[in-house]
């Protein structure tokens, strides 16, 4: 039984959890959903995000997350894929001059989310996704303790439509991964589109 702030029982332990299916298929079908979001979104055939050897692990390990319905997992690497990939552009761009510079040792999404936006590596729009819907409505959400009592509380919400019928905690946590690997994708495509106009502008100056 889990217990509330005044020690009472609220419910037991697994009621609201049912583990996603483990069966080849499902996880196969998984799988596939995850790689047409980057064809559909990304740039190429292979999600291989800009970074550093770090990123391209947490990218196999988001994958594999997701497609084992570790869906909670998928929300928050999903999240620091995209904080590393818009580093990495920073870098690229010379805004950030130095692995030491403080922006690399201690990166704020907010500033990081300006900065692309300035430097033409996301839009507003995608900007604003981030911000709003993965980092303050999912992300914190997840990472950080929230009574369930509290409005922006998922697990708080998960309580209260436990009860609806045909209610199902993985098709409700589901839905987060699935808008957070959307995003992660927008912004690998979007970083890879800006570089790749770099490129062919460097080449057009030097013809």
């Amino acid at each position: 039984m889990t217990r509330n702030d005044q020690g009472e029982g609220i419910f037991a332990p697994g009621a609201l959890e049912v583990f996603p299916s483990q069966d080849t298929e499902d996880i196969e079908r998984r799988r596939n959903w995850f790689d047409e979001q980057f064809r559909e979104h990304g740039e190429g055939e292979y999600f291989i995000p800009t970074g550093s050897l770090d990123t391209e692990r947490m990218a196999k390990e988001v994958r594999a997350a997701y497609a084992h319905g570790l869906f909670i997992s998928t929300v928050i690497l999903s999240f620091s894929i995209i904080e590393h990939i818009l580093t990495q552009a920073l870098i690229g761009e010379g805004k950030v001059h130095s692995w030491s510079d403080e922006k690399v040792t201690k990166p704020h999404i907010n500033d990081l989310l300006e900065d692309s936006k300035e430097q033409g590596i996301i839009d507003e729009k995608l900007a604003l996704e981030i911000e709003h819907k993965l980092k303050n409505e999912l992300r914190n959400s997840y990472v950080h303790y929230r009574h369930f009592n509290h409005p922006q509380s998922l697990f708080g919400e998960e309580i209260r439509e436990s009860g609806l019928e045909g209610y199902d905690p993985n098709e409700f946590r589901k839905g987060h991964a699935q808008t957070a690997v959307i995003l992660m994708m927008k912004v690998s495509g979007s970083e890879q589109a800006h570089f790749q106009r770099r490129f062919e502008e460097k080449e057009e100056r030097s013809e």
